[in-house]
């Protein structure tokens, strides 16, 4: 740039990705191959012990990742490359239609008859059972939207310094009002939790004005606590829904487009065998058609 020739165009050069095995492997000063069998340890690429506790402090300062230095010769590259996937940031994806709602389908569908979810926070490191649940500790009690899943709020419950729950609608309640919904989370909170004082609630979008209601309801009996509100407000949901939605001309096609997209999430990204999704006439026909597809593909029930 400061030559005496005129600058045409000036652009930065993309930076080399470099796997972690590569950067482990250059600390030893070992030349490495092009393809690696996934069982190789690093002791197999000829990273000896004197290199061991470099690596150790490189891994433990620049990904805060700590290892027993006496393990690391037997590592794999498998493992290596498992690491790496669980700290590299995921790149953004724009999600658009019924994707930005409906994201998540568990594989295990009991799980969606029990009144709540445990998930992982900081200070327990697994997911509990609602049998092993401690009412002496204080949680945070999640109302979620309108997918109504607990699986959209693991990245956020993993850095909370308290454990956190994930109230489910249940498949048993279609028609409940707001009203008897939030009577409905106080009665369970206050059975399980065992609430004395200070509650701490977050409500996601939908779940908000649940999450208000429920807060009437446990101030009326003399409790005190912290509500959290993130997502949309309630009109600007209405208004991302027009949105999203807006692409469906009718009825039928919006039923279509429903029926496909679960039936994807379900059979993980293949939607094969729903050729005669537009010849079925009545959404209790689409349905069936989608629940015959799917036996044999995926481990739920008939029911």
């Amino acid at each position: 740039l400061r030559g005496i020739q005129h600058v045409l165009l000036a652009s930065t050069v993309p930076e080399q990705q470099t796997s972690l095995i590569q950067k482990i492997v250059a600390l030893a000063g070992t030349p490495i191959k092009q393809s690696l069998d996934k069982n190789t340890t690093l002791e197999e690429l000829g990273v000896f012990d004197d290199k061991i506790q470099e690596i150790s402090q490189y891994l433990k300062l620049t990904y805060n990742i700590v290892f027993d230095e006496n393990k690391i010769p037997f590592l794999t590259v498998d493992t290596i490359q498992q690491i790496e996937n669980s700290i590299t940031k995921p790149a953004f994806k724009d999600e658009k239609g019924l994707s930005t709602f409906f994201t998540f389908v568990d594989a295990d569908e009991l799980v969606a008859t029990t009144d709540f979810v445990c998930l992982p926070s900081l200070v327990n490191n697994s997911s509990m059972r609602e049998d092993e649940f401690d009412a002496t500790q204080t949680y945070l009690c999640i109302v979620p939207g309108m997918e109504g899943h607990h699986e959209r709020f693991r990245l956020l419950c993993e850095r909370l310094k308290l454990p956190a729950i994930v109230l489910q609608p249940g498949l048993d309640h279609l028609r409940e009002t707001m009203q008897e919904t939030a009577k409905r989370f106080v009665d369970v909170l206050l059975k399980k939790t065992q609430l004395q004082n200070n509650f701490y609630l977050l409500g996601y979008e939908t779940g908000i004005a649940i999450a208000l209601e429920m807060v009437a309801l446990l101030e009326d009996r003399g409790l005190t606590g912290t509500l959290y509100c993130i997502g949309f407000a309630p009109d600007e949901l209405k208004v991302e829904l027009d949105e999203q939605l807006s692409e469906f001309a009718s009825e039928e096609e919006l039923q279509n487009a429903v029926a496909r997209h679960m039936f994807t999430l379900m059979a993980g990204g293949d939607a094969r065998g729903l050729g005669g999704l537009q010849a079925a006439s009545t959404w209790a026909q689409k349905v069936e058609l989608c629940v015959r597809t799917l036996l044999g593909r995926v481990p739920h029930s008939a029911q």
